[in-house]
């Protein structure tokens, strides 16, 4: 079964020494990644066969570790309990955007108008207000209050971005720190966007391929997708560096910031492996989801 594994989500602990990974056998690992970097043994436990379906998306609050499978949300407590958590926003199949308590786990609100599956969902850094992407290809903004849409952005009608072909799908976007800068990648590669006036600023052309994820960090948007790298980009939209991984595609990458020493990106895709970059700038090591059972 492990040769034909594909990691298709990732997530950091609270704690920031847990690296979780769901594939597509609905297994989940929790990988002890500290010690697995300080001492070179990689060390990791197996939730098992949790779901019967791939375990396409992670999150984490302080409390949970909540799962995105095909037909429901799982949530699976860590070790050590933070703070009270609010609303968890879930972007579903059915195109609406879902509100939830996570202490009582009943639905606060429902937010409506995608006309197709919601890929990735992120807050306002200012506003804290939801901002949605979709199969639709859509960027659509919300009041989280009341719920309703304040506005939309459709990257494909822009004719510079429309030149990879494939469809309009926006699948990943990601924020800078002060809520100046969004980018959004998908079948239109990778844009990036005013956040507050919503107009684009950048197409990144140098980026050939269809874009799974990104996050930002220290003044640039890194992403993976369609092709075997790890690409940075700037705001400006020029590539400043394409760094090989283990997987082609890839689609998850997650940084965390959360430890007393330096950073630590991983990557993860269409393989067993996941990569793990403590200099942004060449592969570390990677891990393994394998099992004995």
């Amino acid at each position: 079964m492990d040769m034909y594994g594909v990691v298709y989500s990732l997530c950091y602990s609270p704690c920031g020494k847990l690296l979780a990974a769901g594939d597509n056998f609905g297994r989940i690992f929790i990988f002890q990644y500290v010690d697995a970097l300080a001492n070179y043994i990689c060390i990791f436990f197996c939730i098992g066969v949790v779901h019967s379906g791939p375990i396409y998306a992670l999150t984490s609050t302080s409390t949970y570790l909540v799962c995105g499978i095909l037909d429901r949300i799982v949530g699976y407590k860590w070790s050590e309990i933070l703070d009270k958590e609010n609303i968890l926003y879930c972007g579903c199949g059915d195109g609406r955007i879902y509100g939830y308590d996570l202490k009582s786990g009943h639905n606060k609100c429902s937010m409506v108008g995608h006309e197709d599956s919601i890929h990735s969902i992120v807050l306002d850094p200012q506003s804290k207000a939801c901002i949605s992407s979709s199969e639709d290809g859509s960027v659509r903004f919300w009041d989280n209050r009341k719920p309703s849409q304040i506005a939309i952005i459709e990257p494909y009608k822009h004719q510079q971005l429309s030149h990879h072909g494939g469809g309009k799908w926006i699948s990943a976007m990601a924020t800078d720190t002060d809520g100046n800068w969004m980018a959004c990648g998908g079948a239109t590669g990778l844009s990036i966007w005013h956040l507050q006036s919503r107009t684009l600023t950048s197409s990144c052309n140098d980026i050939t391929a269809c874009v799974r994820d990104v996050v930002f960090y220290d003044g640039n948007f890194i992403t993976v997708g369609d092709n075997h790298h790890v690409t940075h980009t700037t705001i400006n939209g020029e590539v400043t560096a394409t760094i090989p991984t283990s997987s082609s595609p890839n689609f998850a990458i997650q940084i965390n910031e959360n430890l007393n020493s330096k950073p630590v990106l991983c990557t993860a895709g269409n393989s067993i492996m996941i990569d793990i970059f403590i200099n942004f700038f060449y592969k570390t090591t990677s891990f393994q989801c394998t099992c004995s059972y």
